[in-house]
């Protein structure tokens, strides 16, 4: 990925990662969930513990229970094996000029929010159209997704945009208003 100015660091020994994760700052770091050693989801819990580095988790385990477990425990995004490395760097937005570090998903959802604004949008259209996926039963990672939206969104300053719709779905509000 040379051609892409990205540093790689790649680790196969699970006490080096968490020692060089613990004492380093890392603009991104993409963890397999099948490691030897510690699971990538064990790495995962250790590192949100300490830090709010963005994580990828990158599996060949398929099922939506495993996506779902690793973003409610931290992630910010899941990537199923095996994935195009271009698809890590292909993703920018910012607000008047400064960054938004956002993971695939949630720069998808944010897209569809804003060419959508004004219009309530179901979870169930949003779940399809940003993961790909239907919605299931209990399945909470649009809701997490919307929320580090939020939180990514009000640390350059931009809050009250997205509204939830009460069992429904989310909207881009046209203009900022205050959440009752």
């Amino acid at each position: 990925m040379e051609n892409e100015k990205i540093n790689v660091l790649l680790v196969d020994d699970d006490v080096d990662l968490c020692a060089l994760l613990s004492s380093n700052q890392y603009d991104t770091v993409v963890l397999d969930i099948m490691m030897p050693g510690m699971s990538g989801l064990d790495v995962l819990r250790a590192v949100r513990a300490e830090k709010q580095t963005p994580i990828l988790m990158l599996t060949g385990r398929g099922d939506d229970i495993d996506r779902i477990v690793g973003l409610e425990m931290g992630a910010d995004d899941y990537l199923p094996k095996p994935c195009n490395p271009r698809e890590l760097g292909a993703r920018t937005a910012s607000v008047e000029g400064r960054p938004i570090s956002l993971t695939g998903a949630e720069f998808n959802a944010l897209c569809l929010l804003m060419e959508r604004a004004g219009q309530t949008i179901s979870k169930q259209e949003m779940t399809q159209e940003v993961l790909s996926r239907p919605l299931e039963a209990y399945d909470r990672a649009m809701d997490v997704h919307i929320s580090r939206i939020r939180q990514k969104l009000s640390a350059v300053g931009v809050n009250n945009v997205i509204k939830s719709i009460r069992k429904v779905g989310y909207q881009m509000l046209t203009s900022p208003q205050s959440q009752k």
